[in-house]
């Protein structure tokens, strides 16, 4: 047993020093500068209430997570956010957020942790199949702004792939459930959780991914380069599609979506240092300073 808490000590100061370790990086990275922004007093109120949408954010991200492991487990909703920004912090050295399954583990009891990874990855598949949808909406619009290449036909083809892929998931879950490993789990998982939970965390993730999208608006005023909101819809809605196709670890997020944002708001604006810092503003305010949060909760929590 004392072996045991030792390691868990190790582990948690192994993932804090290394998640604040790509963060200051990130920080001072010249290519994240964002030291040179034009700011006036109105953007400090865009600024405010795009923190006060951060906390909504990660509160409904809470709250979908504790609808999914109520079968499994009761837990307050203020236990749901710390174990959501607990695994916040460890994702963002892990490839794909893989740390972010494992460390909410830690809040349930040992013997529930299979099906809370199962409810873990339920959770992000959700996330995942919104942000496809509203990504071909948003593809859809874009085609009407700019001329068809073969860049946006292939990530037509791979949408409309992974797409079909999503729905037979979830059409045959029966098939799925019988496969071995921690998939079958999570698909034996989803086939008798209860229909109204699926729906109520398909809805909290859409209200997530509204979120998403007002932070962005909200953003481009604070740095003083409005965009219509519709515009902002298409751009992010590409660029959210796009890195789903792509492997990366979260720190990298910045760098991607704002290479991708460049590209893909070229039809809006050709002010490519206000896409890119309104992009990397937003990966601070939702990423950043949350995993930061996390990190006290991570170093207090008793691991059962």
């Amino acid at each position: 047993m004392g072996h045991s808490k030792q390691f868990i000590r190790v582990l948690k100061i192994l993932i804090l020093v290394l998640s604040y370790g790509y963060l200051y990086y990130h920080f001072s990275h010249r290519s994240f500068s964002i030291a040179n922004l034009s700011i006036s007093a109105n953007s400090f109120f865009f600024l405010g209430f795009t923190l006060l949408l951060m906390v909504v954010n990660w509160l409904l991200e809470a709250k979908k997570w504790q609808c999914l492991t109520q079968p499994i487990e009761t837990i307050s909703w203020l236990t749901a956010l710390k174990a959501t920004l607990t695994g916040l912090t460890a994702s963002v050295i892990t490839p794909n957020r893989v740390g972010d399954y494992v460390s909410r583990m830690w809040v349930l009891e040992k013997s529930n942790y299979s099906q809370g990874v199962a409810a873990t990855v339920l959770s992000s598949m959700v996330q995942t199949a919104i942000t496809l949808f509203f990504g071909m909406i948003a593809l859809l619009q874009y085609l009407s702004f700019s001329k068809l290449t073969h860049q946006t036909m292939y990530l037509l083809f791979g949408s409309l792939l992974l797409t079909g892929l999503l729905l037979v998931i979830f059409l045959l879950p029966k098939w799925l459930s019988q496969k071995k490993g921690k998939i079958g789990e999570a698909f034996y998982f989803a086939q008798h959780l209860p229909k109204t939970i699926m729906l109520k965390a398909f809805i909290l993730g859409i209200l997530r991914y509204g979120i998403f999208i007002i932070q962005l608006w909200l953003l481009f005023y604070a740095v003083e380069a409005p965009l219509p909101l519709s515009a902002v819809f298409i751009g992010m809605g590409l660029v959210y599609g796009v890195s789903l196709f792509i492997p990366s670890v979260s720190l990298s997020e910045p760098a991607l979506r704002g290479g991708l944002g460049i590209g893909f708001f070229a039809v809006f604006t050709h002010n490519e240092s206000v896409v890119l810092s309104a992009i990397v503003l937003l990966w601070l305010i939702n990423v950043a300073l949350p995993a930061m949060i996390g990190s006290v909760f991570l170093w207090k929590m008793e691991i059962n």
